[in-house]
């Protein structure tokens, strides 16, 4: 879980990453995020896909939260839950509830494992970059 109580600056990326767009990504993914889109980014592994994403929470200036996702996650994982303590009963953010409530990228790692409870349907922007010549978003 996500700490709600970290600033913001907690999750910003403070240096450029080493990135070197391959086409018009970087573009591409400043449009879709002026139009509030969510992005998936597709291709092997090691591509670049992490440090694009990386790059682009930079070049945006706003903070990036990263979750490496799993078969077993819930959507409780990500948005959060109410728990128990000896307080009584309280509500803890997940990682997408932060990042909403503090403006950041969010980024789950490893999206396809959890197309049980998303399904591919509900991402209107996709990059592929696979390297074979044919990146770009599509919708």
């Amino acid at each position: 879980m996500s700490d709600p109580h970290l600033p913001a600056d907690t999750y910003r990326v403070h240096r450029e990453p080493y990135y070197q767009p391959q086409g018009n990504e970087v573009a591409l993914f400043e449009a879709a995020y002026r139009k509030r889109l969510p992005v998936m980014v597709k291709g092997p592994t090691g591509c670049g896909k992490s440090r694009f994403v990386e790059y682009m929470a930079w070049k945006l200036g706003k903070p990036l939260i990263t979750v490496a996702c799993n078969e077993d996650m819930t959507a409780s994982d990500l948005v959060g839950r109410y728990l128990l303590d000896a307080n009584g009963t309280r509500w803890i953010d997940g990682p997408l509830t932060t990042a909403a409530r503090m403006g950041a990228i969010c980024y789950l790692h490893k999206f396809t494992n959890l197309w049980h409870f998303f399904g591919e349907g509900g991402v209107p922007c996709r990059f592929n970059m696979s390297g074979t010549g044919s990146g770009g978003f599509t919708g």
